[in-house]
């Protein structure tokens, strides 16, 4: 009977590091996109949209937008922006740049994580504008009209 010794653990990868780096600025460009595509008019449950694209911190605030609200405030996030708005495009590259970063040997640990963090500052800066945006667009409406979205923020909680 010989006995056999278990493995010893392995050290931590830096490719594992990079991963969760990645994934936590995937879990943020998800988010922005949320909302980006509440404010935008797009699609939102109840309309083919799947459920797991909305977050749950802000998802009952934007399905209880009607159409015309999430129009408005689109068109007061693009103004409040102009051209330095990040978007898809802007996202893509980056996500590209990353990649690249990635694939180069030796692995430039300060250039990824200067890209990863102008990724995650552009989608603060969307967010922030969204949230004026929608900040701006309540303010805006009637005592009545608020009351009706608060009683529809209040169903889109309840909603499972």
């Amino acid at each position: 009977m010989s006995s056999a010794s278990p493995p010893a653990p392995q050290p931590r990868r830096l490719w594992v590091r990079i991963l969760l780096a990645v994934s936590l600025a995937f879990n943020l460009l998800v988010i922005g996109a949320v909302i980006g595509v509440a404010v935008k008019g797009g699609p939102l449950p109840g309309a083919d949209t799947p459920r797991h694209m909305v977050d749950a911190a802000i998802g009952p605030l934007t399905r209880a937008l009607t159409k015309q609200d999430r129009r408005a405030i689109g068109r007061q996030i693009r103004q409040a922006q102009g051209d330095d708005a990040w978007g898809r495009r802007a996202h893509r590259q980056s996500l590209r740049r990353m990649l690249a970063l990635l694939q180069e040997t030796p692995f430039d640990r300060d250039a990824f994580a200067a890209e990863l963090e102008g990724s995650i500052n552009g989608l603060k800066g969307r967010m922030s504008s969204a949230s004026q945006a929608l900040v701006a667009h309540l303010s805006d409406m009637s005592d009545s009209e608020r009351a009706a979205y608060a009683a529809r923020v209040k169903e889109a909680m309840t909603r499972k």
